[in-house]
């Protein structure tokens, strides 16, 4: 993408612009096509690749950018974003910076808020992964730095190794049911390592190498839905942290893990429909570090 401008690679469905952010950094806009596919009947859904490491001068600003030249494209005042893991970040950096063009934020299994909470997912993915995926992984890794596979070789061991490790990710884990219908062909591993060299540069934490976003969380203005599943790995500590420093809508599907729009998505449809359905542009739509109670005809399995 030789523009700030992303050529969309979803639009659906009318009305409300709903605006989705993938995940990584280095996944694709594919990775959210079931989001889509769950919202396009209420919103107008648009998803789009972020830019990836071709763009020369790949930085979270560039990202956010992006986006703002998309709002523009689409001719609208204000952006409804849903981003998941990182892409919920990402929205969240937008709205700090564009705090009158964010009309409301529904966040899905964010990224942890500070480096000290990534030590703890990390430990917990550990704890979780079988003997037989670190055997695979040590061979993945052994045959990538021997440097002898060509590209196509090496993408699809790449591939293999997400996978990998995003099924310890899922309410299942490690057999991670839900992702048999996804590809994680072509991550972009150096766009990933680029953009989160520039997220410890830009708000750095205590130590050196790390990181601390909570100024971000704690400077949203527009209204702000949490949607977290009780058998991701990400350390739930995070997630209610972030719904406290937004005074956002916290909601914990509880047969998910990180990936509710596949696992229950019928709950996370109608989550997201009746956050933003109510949602009033302006006002803080805050039910902090409380289970929300908008769902009893659908209450099996949300807490």
């Amino acid at each position: 993408m030789s523009s700030s401008f992303p050529s969309a690679a979803l639009i659906e469905g009318s009305g409300t612009p709903i605006l989705l952010l993938h995940g990584g950094p280095g996944l694709s806009a594919q990775s959210l096509a079931p989001v889509a596919r769950l919202l396009r009947n209420d919103f107008q859904v648009v998803a789009y690749d972020q830019l990836g490491s071709q763009a020369a001068d790949l930085s979270v600003a560039r990202l956010l950018q992006q986006i703002e030249d998309l709002r523009r494209r689409l001719g609208t005042e204000t952006l409804v974003l849903l981003g998941h893991s990182w892409g919920a970040v990402l929205a969240c950096l937008y709205a700090a910076a564009y705090k009158a063009r964010a009309a409301a934020l529904v966040l899905v299994h964010p990224m942890e808020v500070s480096s000290n909470h990534l030590a703890v997912t990390q430990r917990e993915w550990e704890r979780r992964r079988p003997w037989r995926d670190r055997l695979r992984t040590w061979a993945i890794q052994r045959e990538i730095s021997r440097g002898r596979c060509d590209a196509a070789r090496r993408n699809a061991l790449e591939a293999e190794q997400l996978l990998l490790d995003f099924r310890l990710t899922c309410a299942d884990g490690p057999k991670g049911s839900a992702l048999h219908d996804l590809s994680f062909m072509g991550y972009d591993w150096q766009a990933a390592e680029r953009l989160w060299k520039d997220l410890e540069r830009r708000w750095p934490g205590a130590d050196e190498g790390s990181y601390d976003l909570c100024p971000v969380f704690r400077s949203i203005e527009a209204p702000v839905q949490v949607i977290v599943g009780a058998r991701d790995v990400i350390d739930p500590q995070s997630s209610r942290q972030i719904a406290e420093l937004t005074e956002g809508e916290y909601l914990c599907l509880q047969r998910s893990g990180h990936w509710s729009f596949l696992e229950q998505p019928r709950e996370f449809k109608t989550s997201v429909c009746s956050f933003l359905q109510h949602e009033h542009t302006g006002s803080r739509h805050s039910v902090p570090l409380q289970e929300t109670k908008p769902l009893k005809a659908s209450a099996a399995g949300v807490r």
